[in-house]
């Protein structure tokens, strides 16, 4: 019984071992055979640009972000308090300077118009009866000033004749009393048309008076009347029809059309602007940077993170809005720094890296780390330096070790 155990673990442990070299034949002919493909593609030759490395001395743009805000803008309210009784625009509605918005009951601002307006037809019917009065007393004075000039005749010719003893002195007196009489009413008649002046004056002060306070009620029922003081953009709407309007609050905004960007930048950078500088503004909302001109800079520090703020005129760009988020590229002067197309930078899962040649022309991946891009061009912080070759085109080809054919 044991013998014929022991040849039947026998017979096991041959077929065990016959299977077991089996399967390591096929493994080692599969990577036989995969060394062999790797081989012949790291031998083969593969066409490409190449850009040789420099270091140089290039432009530095720093960047601070900001807010695009509105050249102007107005807090729209009522300057008399009332019940809206109409409001005729909505958020987002473009208007113009002198526009009507809303408008305020005015009922209890019309009696003064009204009681203004009495006042006045009170007054033309006073310098009526003046003018009247005027005329009489005109005439008057002309009636007495003819008895007057016939009265100083007669008193001349009689004290003549009773210097000769002509008349009796009793004459003569009474000529000299009918002269006195005469002058006295001229007198009177000119003293009348002076107090009728002093009243026309008196009356001219209070219609003076009384148009000023026209002129005020009118103005004030004009304030029912709402206007845009700007031409631009409905922003925000507070009120609506049936709310009371109060002065100095806010019914609605509204905001220019004529924008500017404005940015918070570090003291660092404060040497390097100046009111007017040209500098670029990048929008996620617009395509491409928009040229910007600093038109104001604010002398005084933000104590909490010691920023200053800087203001660029932005142009008419279809799109732009205030409150829309992005950032200023600032000149910072010159740096060194080593720059490559960007087209050579090759991403692998998270890495960035770039195909490098070898003094034998054999590609490379080599991990790089980028900085900021300047048009088609790259910063490479880390990872190359000045004279290193580096592949531009046909990266999705090349296999690590494969010979490059400098392309002309």
């Amino acid at each position: 019984m044991i013998k014929n155990i022991k040849i039947i673990n026998e017979g096991f442990i041959y077929k065990a071992l016959l299977v077991s070299g089996i399967a390591y034949s096929l493994i080692l002919s599969g990577c036989s055979g995969k060394s062999h493909q790797v081989t012949e593609e790291a031998s083969s030759t593969l066409s490409a640009q190449v850009s040789v490395i420099e270091e140089i001395d290039h432009p530095v743009t720093e960047s601070a972000v900001g807010t695009v805000v509105a050249k102007t803008q107005a807090q729209v309210a009522s300057k008399v308090m009332g019940t809206l009784t109409g409001v005729f625009v909505k958020e987002g509605q473009l208007v113009k300077a002198g526009q009507i918005l809303a408008k305020v009951d005015a009922s209890d601002l019309q009696p003064n118009v009204d009681k203004a307006g009495a006042g006045l037809q009170e007054i033309k019917s006073a310098m009526s009866e003046l003018n009247k009065v005027q005329k009489e007393i005109d005439a008057g004075i002309q009636a007495a000033q003819a008895n007057y000039d016939f009265a100083s005749t007669s008193l001349n010719r009689y004290g003549n004749l009773y210097k000769r003893e002509a008349i009796s002195k009793e004459m003569y007196d009474e000529t000299f009393r009918q002269y006195k009489m005469a002058e006295s009413n001229l007198q009177s008649a000119y003293a009348k048309k002076e107090g009728l002046g002093d009243k026309r004056l008196q009356l001219k002060a209070k219609q003076s008076q009384v148009q000023a306070d026209m002129k005020l009620a009118r103005i004030y029922v004009g304030y029912s009347s709402i206007v845009s003081p700007i031409s631009g953009w409905v922003v925000k709407k507070y009120m609506d029809q049936g709310s009371m309007a109060v002065p100095g609050q806010p019914i609605m905004v509204i905001e220019s059309r004529d924008y500017e960007f404005e940015s918070s930048v570090k003291e660092s950078l404060l040497p390097q602007i100046k009111a007017g500088n040209t500098v670029q503004v990048i929008l996620d909302a617009v395509n491409g940077p928009i040229e910007s001109k600093i038109v104001e800079i604010v002398p005084s520090a933000d104590p909490m993170n010691r920023s200053f703020t800087i203001k660029g005129s932005l142009p008419v760009v279809e799109g732009i809005r205030s409150g829309m988020y992005g950032k200023m590229e600032i000149s910072a002067g010159l740096r060194k720094m080593v720059l490559i197309p960007s087209a050579s930078v090759v991403q692998r899962n998270s890495l960035e890296g770039v195909f490098s040649l070898d003094s034998a022309d054999r590609a490379f991946y080599r991990v790089v780390k980028t900085g900021k891009l300047y048009g088609d061009k790259i910063e490479i912080i880390s990872g190359l330096q000045a004279g290193d070759r580096v592949v531009v085109s046909n990266q999705d080809k090349i296999k690590e070790g494969m010979k490059v054919e400098v392309a002309q």
